[in-house]
């Protein structure tokens, strides 16, 4: 897995990672169905600072920031594809991001979350956020401050060891 800063050739790649994720995914990226990205809405999904996960030369993840009015805050957002969530690609893209804004001053970052989208609420308490607001329309606004202890506690629980369940004759464990 290949961590790097977004570049601008990336963006038919980026487009193509969109169009690939599920309807579903796309609701809770985007807060609501998208058929179809516009030019418009592309260039916003990679603007701030933003970096992309590349496995086996295909881009299967992007991740951002958007300082807001109060330059140590920043807005994140996340999209992994569909095939390889669950891997820890979101984990890994929160810790670069954190690192890379901790280095250009910013001290807390926002993310604002479907009530829904059980899967991006555990990452995001996984990560450490906390729920900051309840928002209408069935939204969860979380925060996080980055401190190197969230770092330190990234890494250690993306390279714990991973153990099998034991299983039994006619059972098997879910991988």
């Amino acid at each position: 897995m290949l961590l790097r800063p977004y570049e601008a050739h990336d963006l038919l790649a980026v487009r193509a990672l969109i169009d690939r994720l599920s309807p579903g995914s796309r609701l809770f990226r985007f807060h609501g169905p998208i058929r179809h990205i516009s030019d418009d809405l592309l260039s916003r999904v990679v603007s701030g600072h933003a970096i992309v996960a590349v496995c086996d030369d295909q881009l299967v993840g992007l991740a951002n920031y958007i300082a807001l009015r109060d330059p140590t805050v920043a807005e994140v957002a996340f999209a992994v594809d569909d095939a390889q969530q669950g891997r820890g690609i979101g984990t890994l893209l929160f810790e670069r991001l954190a690192t890379d804004a901790r280095e250009d001053g910013v001290t807390r970052f926002i993310a604002l979350v479907l009530a829904t989208n059980y899967q991006m609420n555990d990452l995001l308490a996984h990560l450490g956020f906390t729920t900051s607001r309840h928002l209408q329309c069935g939204e969860l606004e979380y925060e996080i401050k980055l401190t190197r202890r969230v770092e330190i506690h990234l890494r250690r629980s993306v390279q714990a060891p991973q153990r099998a369940a034991p299983t039994s004759p006619g059972s098997s464990a879910a991988s």
